[in-house]
């Protein structure tokens, strides 16, 4: 009898690990995470980062403007983000026409040697992007993130000198993850 209930316990563990798992996957079929998403999790970011500095009460006077700051730029660095991932204007396709649509049993038209490629990896190729609206959109990203470190800068003075050196450590750190964290969204933009 003690074998018959090691054995189903077992069996049941590992039905149970393997629905935990397929439980656990799902989130990574949903798409990337919304501005307002983004948002979010900065800010708890930020409050982990307070309560790490543990800060004392002196030091609490100079957090709002530093708190204030470090939201704004993720906020900022997700909106960003949202409009570098919408292509440019004249690339959209016209949403009052009708999609285009082939039938599936038909046999695949006559190709030209001279014509323009058909397959759409292939057409992508043969498309030049406009890389003058590419420079534009990176010019205004870039103004955007100086225009961000500037105030961070600016909230961080009087606050940071009130720090002691672990705190200052914490600090840095949490700043360099930041900065990682605005690369991995920026990867991939010349596309």
């Amino acid at each position: 009898m003690r074998r018959l209930s090691l054995a189903s316990a077992v069996v049941l563990t590992l039905a149970f690990g393997a629905a935990g798992t397929m439980a656990a996957a799902a989130p990574r079929d949903r798409g990337p995470p919304t501005a307002s998403q983004i948002g979010d999790q900065v800010d708890a970011r930020i409050a982990k980062l307070k309560a790490d500095l543990r800060l004392s009460e002196d030091q609490s006077k100079n957090w709002g403007s530093v708190q204030t700051a470090l939201h704004d730029i993720g906020v900022n660095r997700a909106n960003r983000y949202y409009q570098r991932e919408q292509p440019p204007a004249d690339t959209q396709r016209d949403a009052s026409g009708p999609p285009p649509s082939r039938d599936p049993n038909s046999p695949p038209p006559a190709r030209d040697a001279n014509a323009p490629p058909t397959d759409a990896r292939d057409a992508n190729r043969s498309r030049m992007p406009d890389i003058a609206e590419y420079m534009r959109r990176e010019a205004d990203d870039l103004s955007g993130r100086a225009a961000d470190l500037r105030k961070l800068a600016d909230a961080t003075g009087p606050f940071y000198s009130s720090l002691d050196d672990g705190q200052k450590r914490r600090f840095i750190e949490f700043l360099r993850s930041e900065r990682t964290e605005d690369r991995s969204m920026t990867r991939d933009r010349w596309r």
